[in-house]
């Protein structure tokens, strides 16, 4: 028989790579990931009576009461582990459409001779609680009821909008009482990218290594010489 869980990590894609760190450090944990598609699409939502459950899509539904008879428990937002969460962020769907029309937060991308249009961060955070308000009360709710860690997504190029978009969701992650962990505050290196070893194939998310640094600085662990090596 496998250890007990220790922890509960949830999230989209960018959580895969946080489950991989635990299993390669003996993590035991229960874990379920959606594409960021279906967390942004909005069906994904919570209320009193089923908790954690999706419209439309009934075989991540599946998946989740399935889940919930293998943990024991009715409600997912309430499971009595610890939770690592990748939910909030799914930036490829909110940042994208600001650049079609040259849409710029950044007073120091913004330039008036190419014809860009200047959003307020005031502005962009009403459309972010527009587009995410749904998943901020999902962990507002999960944790009322114990330890909630959100893991920001590594930074791994340049795009348009998208620091200052996952600045603003952190603020409002941290102001729902909601502990957020920046992973590049440690990883990121001169030019504020994640060092290419810690890169998944794909050029979007981080790799196994990537998610045991991680997991080594949720548990708690030294890493500093992970991340010195990481810089390298």
């Amino acid at each position: 028989m496998g250890s007990t869980p220790k922890l509960f990590i949830i999230g989209d894609s960018h959580s895969r790579a946080l489950k991989a760190g635990a299993d390669a450090l003996g993590v035991s944990c229960h874990d379920i990931s959606f594409s960021g598609n279906i967390w942004s699409s909005g069906n994904i939502r919570y209320n009193g009576r089923r908790g954690i459950f999706v419209r439309k899509f009934r075989s991540i539904n599946t998946q989740l009461d399935e889940l919930r008879e293998k943990m024991g428990v009715a409600d997912l937002s309430n499971t009595g582990l610890p939770v690592l969460a990748s939910i909030g962020y799914h930036l490829g769907r909110l940042a994208p459409p600001l650049s079609w029309n040259g849409h710029k937060i950044h007073s120091g991308e913004f330039s008036e001779k190419n014809g860009d249009l200047y959003i307020s961060k005031s502005f962009m955070t009403d459309y972010i609680q527009e587009h995410r308000g749904h998943l901020f009360k999902l962990l507002r709710q999960m944790a009322r009821h114990g330890e909630v860690t959100v893991v920001a997504p590594p930074v791994t190029n340049q795009k348009s909008n998208y620091a200052d978009i996952r600045s603003i969701i952190a603020s409002i992650i941290e102001d729902l009482g909601v502990t957020v962990y920046d992973p590049m505050i440690e990883l990121g290196g001169p030019d504020g990218f994640l060092a290419p070893s810690l890169i998944a194939e794909d050029g979007q998310h981080g790799n196994e290594a990537y998610g045991i640094h991680v997991m080594r600085h949720y548990l708690g662990y030294d890493t500093q010489d992970n991340a010195m090596g990481a810089a390298q």
